[in-house]
């Protein structure tokens, strides 16, 4: 993969145009692409058509196309889902790199087995499942969270807590867990369909908040915020456009001069060109504007 060296003093490398940061020894684009699209997974609050119509929509045709226009728009890196379509686009040419999901859940040798496949896959990083490491933790299973990232941390691949709940990254934080970043939503308030769930009746695990209907996933934002000042590891924020309630501009801006360090995006083909142009133009301003250093 090719890519520039840093102006002097630059936080970033460049990738097609595209700021980028360090995750382990990956070079990896500030914007990343969201798998969850291709693979039918979408966000659609009340709305029982999405998911099918994301499926529909994405042939296998269009799922290279739509990677292609990534790598072209300088996104070098997909997260989390779709890990199958990224081996089939690089076997014809293209140079995208994957960060894989890896379950809290797993112990022994199935944990074991899950790490060396992620490895022989090819992804350059892995990271917890959201919503299983959230369900662990509000469980009183700390202990099997930690057993994970201590036996990834064995492996020579980078390995991050994924996570929609401020209460999980405390614990992290407190306990020490050898972690090498976090993968944590954030999306500022405001968009119509938060209104149902104002803060003062949000639960920090979001979806046991009474009248919660998947249409929100950072519970108070600002606080988000405020405790990433003082957290060393690099921070892949989700969710930053709130699937799409939010532009791109914004929800970029919002995400990266908040303090994370990349920003992940979940996009259909036609969506790639504009976001990937918003964060060309949002990131030399957050260089600025940013109270957080770049931690990658």
């Amino acid at each position: 993969m090719e890519n520039t060296k840093p102006a002097p003093g630059s936080p970033h490398t460049d990738f097609n145009g595209m700021p980028c940061g360090k995750l382990g020894d990956s070079v990896v684009s500030r914007l990343v692409f969201d798998g969850n699209p291709l693979v039918g997974t979408v966000h659609s609050r009340d709305l029982k058509y999405v998911s099918r119509l994301a499926r529909t929509y994405h042939t296998p045709e269009r799922i290279q196309e739509t990677l292609r226009l990534a790598e072209a728009s300088g996104i070098n890196t997909v997260l989390g889902a779709g890990d199958e379509a990224v081996r089939e686009y690089n076997a014809a040419g293209g140079k995208l790199q994957f960060i894989a999901r890896l379950s809290p859940k797993l112990t022994g040798e199935a944990l074991a087995e899950a790490i060396q496949r992620n490895i022989d896959g090819g992804a350059v990083a892995h990271y917890t499942c959201e919503c299983e490491t959230d369900e662990l933790v509000r469980t009183g299973g700390f202990d099997k969270l930690r057993n994970v990232i201590e036996t990834a941390a064995k492996f020579a691949l980078s390995i991050g807590v994924g996570t929609w709940a401020m209460p999980v990254v405390a614990a992290c934080e407190e306990a020490k867990l050898p972690l090498d970043f976090y993968v944590k939503s954030l999306h500022a308030d405001g968009y119509p369909t938060a209104r149902p769930t104002p803060p003062e009746v949000r639960n920090e695990y979001i979806q046991l908040t009474p009248g919660y209907f998947d249409n929100i996933w950072c519970a108070h934002p600002d606080q988000v915020v405020q405790a990433f000042q003082s957290i060393t590891k690099p921070w892949l924020a989700t969710k930053v456009l709130a699937t799409g309630a939010i532009n791109s501009r914004a929800g970029l801006t919002y995400a990266l001069e908040g303090g994370a360090d990349f920003a992940a995006v979940a996009m259909f083909d036609f969506l790639i060109a504009e976001t990937a142009e918003s964060a060309r133009r949002v990131i030399p301003r957050a260089d600025s504007k940013r109270s957080r250093p770049w931690r990658a």
